[in-house]
C-alpha cells in the first residue's frame, strides 16, 4: 500500500496526500477513539447521516457537508474516533432531510471522503 502511495507521488498525484479514501458507516455505528500513527494533517469530508465525532478530548456532532481538519501527525496525538452515527441527518441540530434522493444515494449511512498528508 506504500509502495502505490509513493508510486503515484513521483507522477504529479498527491503532492505530499494519501489517495481519498471513502468510508460509509451506517445508522448506530461507531469507531473507536484510536491515535494515528501515520500522516500528519487529516481531512474530512462528511456527507449523509450526521454522528458524533470525538476529536482531541471534544465531541462535535458532524453534519452533512461538513469538513473537519486536523493535525493526526503522532508528535499531535490526536485521539479521535466515531462515538455514533445518528438516525438521520441534521442541521443545526435539528433533524432535517437532505436534497431529494441524496440519503438513498449514498444507501442511508454516513459517508466520509479522507485525505491525509504524508
Amino acid at each position: 500500500w506504500r509502495g502505490q502511495v509513493a508510486a503515484h507521488h513521483g507522477h504529479g498525484y498527491g503532492y505530499g496526500w494519501m489517495p481519498p479514501v471513502g468510508l460509509a458507516y451506517p445508522r448506530g455505528s461507531t469507531l473507536p477513539h484510536h491515535i494515528d500513527g501515520m500522516g500528519r494533517w487529516v481531512v474530512l469530508f462528511s456527507f449523509g447521516l450526521s454522528c458524533d465525532f470525538h476529536a482531541g478530548g471534544r465531541t462535535l456532532t458532524i453534519e452533512s457537508g461538513d469538513a473537519l481538519v486536523f493535525n493526526g501527525g503522532p508528535a499531535h496525538a490526536v485521539m479521535h474516533g466515531l462515538d455514533r452515527v445518528h438516525e438521520a441527518p441534521s442541521l443545526g441540530g435539528e433533524s432535517r432531510s437532505l436534497p431529494d434522493g441524496m440519503l438513498e444515494q449514498l444507501g442511508g449511512c454516513r459517508v466520509s471522503i479522507q485525505v491525509r498528508q504524508l
